[in-house]
């Protein structure tokens, strides 16, 4: 059983689209997506650069204001 971190850590290394931030994005709540999670000032010393400006990435592609979720 993998924990939570790991877990994060491993889905933001993989750059294949994930099916569930469409869906948020759908509904209009990207604000509780992984990459918007981790992007929270609490979280971010837990991620690598390179894992934080790929949650950024991702969110860019739909248009998403990283800014609202700090």
């Amino acid at each position: 059983m993998q924990g939570g971190l790991t877990t994060a850590k491993e889905r933001l290394a993989d750059d294949q689209p994930r099916s569930a931030l469409m869906i948020l994005h759908q509904r209009g709540r990207l604000d509780i997506s992984l990459e918007a999670l981790v992007l929270e000032a609490r979280f971010q010393e837990l991620f690598t650069g390179e894992e934080l400006a790929n949650a950024r990435r991702r969110l860019g592609r739909f248009n998403y204001d990283i800014e609202v979720s700090y």
